[in-house]
C-alpha cells in the first residue's frame, strides 16, 4: 500500500474505535498497488471528457425542445361535464 493509504490494522482500530462489529482483513485488493487498484474502480472521466458529455446533453436536449416543444400538449384544465361526457348525477 502507499504511504498514504491506511493500513489494514489502522482500518481494523478505527472500526473498533466507532463500536463496528466487522473486521478487516487483508484480501487481494489489499495486496494490489494503488495503481491496480484504481482498475477496479470503474471508468475515470477526465474534466475535459465531462464537459464534452454535458455539451453534447445540453445539445441535444436543446434539439429535443425544438423537435417536441416544452409541453405534452394537453389541456391545462378538463371539464368533464361542459362537454357531454359524462351524465349530470356522475
Amino acid at each position: 500500500m502507499a504511504q498514504d493509504e491506511p493500513t489494514v490494522s489502522q482500518i481494523q482500530a478505527a472500526i473498533e474505535a466507532d463500536g463496528l462489529s466487522w473486521e478487516a482483513e487483508e484480501n487481494f485488493l489489499t495486496q494490489m498497488t494503488t495503481e491496480e487498484r484504481r482498475g477496479y474502480l470503474g471508468v475515470i472521466v477526465t474534466p475535459d471528457e465531462m464537459a464534452a458529455l454535458e455539451a453534447e446533453t445540453r445539445a441535444f436536449a436543446a434539439q429535443e425542445r425544438v423537435s417536441f416543444g416544452t409541453g405534452v400538449g394537453a389541456p391545462a384544465a378538463v371539464d368533464w361535464r361542459s362537454g357531454g361526457y359524462a351524465d349530470p348525477l356522475g
